[in-house]
């Protein structure tokens, strides 16, 4: 074990904040830090919906409803040694002078807007551009941990189709897809057949199946379920993520996924999406749907380079590992809990 961890004598409890545990990018950046620390930690996630409940469960976190119980009161009587938040636009946080608790807190934002500065001990940014909007917390107090992937999951073995797939997975939000998305997949022309997979809300998935239908579009794109993503990545040529324009991705999930999958992705030239696609050599960064159509068209035509595009861009994945995030967030919570043994003493 860690001489760090011989240190602290105990397991160190982690209570982690957030606001819904619903399918999402921001659930996923956390159940993959519990996935990627060590095994000296031990977490508890507190939030509603929990739509996570099995991964929890395979990742021995218990969980507690707090629409069902007083978060201050939670806090009592877990008494833990570290209140991590998973912070979102919306999620109100308490300030660490109204903890009914000596503990370290941290906040851990995957969202481009500016923070609430509640004093926390450490703020962490899922990406660069996502700090970019927290310079009014203490720069002392601020870094920088990109939200990666359990790069495992997503090395697959490709099978080989008859015709070229352009491929997306998300979870089917309103800040997902853009307005009138299968008229815009059907405007490119493309020779390709258009597979979106990911789960969300019904209403959305309902309309763009009727927007299929409507179209006549049946055998050109379909919807699939979340639980298809991985066979989805498994045949797909082209991964085009295109997003609504107020719609800013930190460090996509979405994106390290494919690219461990290796498929070249396309994807706006915004948010953090310059951190994850080099542009020309893991795949394209575009600005408009005309772009994104042209790229997809040179990559439809040229077998060749969409090969070598896909190849950079696994090699590129694979470098989004979360044990290395795992080991920076082992680090901090480490340290955290020895100085405030210190304050303590």
């Amino acid at each position: 074990m860690n001489e760090n961890f011989k240190l602290l004598n105990k397991k160190i409890k982690i209570l982690h904040l957030i606001q819904h545990m619903k399918i999402g990018g921001g659930q996923k950046a956390l159940t993959n830090i519990i996935s990627s620390t060590s095994i000296s930690f031990e977490h508890v996630v507190v939030s509603t919906f929990n739509q996570y409940e099995s991964e929890l469960n395979k990742l021995n976190s218990s969980f507690i409803d707090c629409e069902k119980k007083n978060i201050l009161k939670i806090i009592r009587e877990e008494a833990p040694d570290i209140i991590h938040y998973h912070w979102w636009p919306g999620f109100k946080m308490i300030p660490k002078n109204k903890i009914p608790h000596n503990c370290g807190i941290i906040v851990t934002v995957q969202d481009p807007t500016p923070v609430e500065d509640i004093q926390a001990d450490i703020y962490i940014s899922g990406s660069n551009f996502i700090n970019l909007f927290q310079k009014h917390i203490d720069g002392k107090k601020r870094i920088v941990i990109k939200s990666y992937i359990d790069v495992r999951e997503f090395t697959l073995k490709k099978k080989k189709n008859t015709e070229i797939i352009i491929g997306r997975h998300s979870t089917i939000y309103k800040n997902k897809i853009p307005e009138n998305y299968i008229k815009t997949l059907l405007d490119f022309s493309l020779k390709a057949k258009f597979i979106i997979a990911g789960d969300g809300e019904s209403k959305i998935i309902e309309k763009l199946n009727l927007e299929i239908i409507k179209n006549n579009a049946q055998n050109k794109i379909e919807i699939w379920p979340g639980e298809k993503i991985k066979e989805m990545l498994s045949i797909c040529d082209i991964f085009l993520y295109i997003t609504p324009d107020d719609s800013f991705e930190g460090f996509a999930n979405v994106i390290s996924e494919a690219m461990v999958a290796g498929i070249p992705v396309i994807a706006e030239n915004k948010g953090g999406n310059s951190e994850q696609i080099i542009h020309g050599k893991t795949g394209f960064l575009c600005t408009g749907y005309n772009e994104a159509r042209d790229f997809c068209q040179l990559l439809i035509e040229d077998r060749i380079l969409r090969l070598k595009m896909g190849g950079n861009s696994k090699k590129r994945g694979l470098t989004f590992d979360h044990t290395i995030m795992g080991k920076q967030y082992d680090q901090i919570y480490t340290n955290l809990v020895k100085l405030n043994n210190k304050e303590k003493q």
